[in-house]
């Protein structure tokens, strides 16, 4: 006579297996991204964005796997010193083929993430016109994506106005409606991304800037319809590495919609940045230019789609 019982109770060992293996939880991933220096005592200093949703552990010294100073969080960037030759960077904790060594005299990109997650980063975003699927893509500048997807994760792009619409041209946005926020940022800029040869296309999106190493908050989307000559420019400035675009369905039935007043001064009658980033910035706009389009908010994640009652 079979033993039943037994049987059953081997099923349902095996399917619990089972279930816990297809529900293990990914290891979070960490990229390298610059060498800011290599101190007297062989200490070096590297900076890393995690690229991922969870905190990450990846470090690695004699044998001992370490937290530097605290987590890393979703699409923060953090310094850390560690000592080269003994520590290893890991991109994703559970491949060894993801251990990198921390080297003296390092180049000023690390190509860490090889088999990491920087593909591509889906983010919606719902504007007075419509939503927007943005595509973000980390390698092709992991600074500027890094800024942009801390820029949705905190919030800071919710409510901002598109101050700047110029048709064949472009959108530029980023002075975000809290004063302090966009004070703090206006002073804190990332180091410019090693261009990768992307060429732009009407939806590219890149960070604006004033000279190298000036990227803060404000990016732009090249509008539907630039001319050529216009695209091929686009990209001589080191601070305008394309980190990612907006899908073209959506350049094409939301982007173009966008209201336009001009350029800014001094090259047309547009809002004037200037007069957005005191304390009564919003202010200003809201009475100057009240047919201007907003982005309402910004989500990450794959098919993320926005509430419209959050809108």
């Amino acid at each position: 006579m079979r033993n039943y019982t037994s049987w059953a109770g081997n099923l349902a060992v095996a399917v619990a297996l089972l279930l816990a293996v297809l529900t293990v939880k990914k290891p979070s991933y960490a990229e390298v991204i610059t060498t800011v220096g290599v101190e007297n005592d062989g200490s070096v200093e590297l900076s890393f964005i995690n690229f991922s949703s969870e905190p990450i552990n990846f470090f690695e010294h004699n044998g001992i796997k370490f937290m530097p100073d605290g987590t890393i969080n979703a699409y923060e960037t953090k310094t850390v010193r560690t000592a080269y030759g003994k520590s290893y960077a890991y991109s994703n904790s559970d491949k060894p083929e993801n251990k990198h060594p921390v080297l003296p005299n390092a180049p000023a990109t690390v190509a860490v993430n090889n088999g990491g997650d920087t593909k591509s980063i889906q983010v919606v975003c719902g504007t007075t016109k419509g939503d927007i699927h943005m595509i973000i893509e980390p390698s092709w500048s992991p600074l500027g994506a890094g800024r942009f997807l801390h820029l949705v994760h905190t919030g800071y792009l919710d409510g901002c106005a598109l101050n700047r619409v110029v048709p064949k041209f472009l959108t530029q946005l980023g002075i975000g409606t809290d004063y302090k926020q966009r004070s703090m940022y206006r002073s804190s800029s990332i180091p410019d991304d090693p261009p990768k040869g992307i060429s732009f296309q009407p939806g590219t999106m890149a960070f604006a800037g004033s000279g190298p190493n000036s990227r803060s908050s404000e990016f732009f989307i090249v509008m539907p319809d630039t001319p050529q000559h216009q695209l091929d420019f686009f990209g001589t400035n080191p601070w305008e590495t394309p980190f990612g675009y907006v899908e073209p369905d959506d350049v094409a039935n939301v982007v173009a919609k966008w209201h336009s007043y001009g350029d800014m001064p001094p090259w047309g009658q547009g809002p004037d940045p200037s007069l957005i980033f005191p304390q009564d910035g919003y202010d200003y706009l809201k009475r100057e230019f009240p047919k201007m389009d907003y982005i309402k908010t910004c989500r990450i994640g794959p098919d993320s789609e926005v509430k419209h009652d959050e809108l």
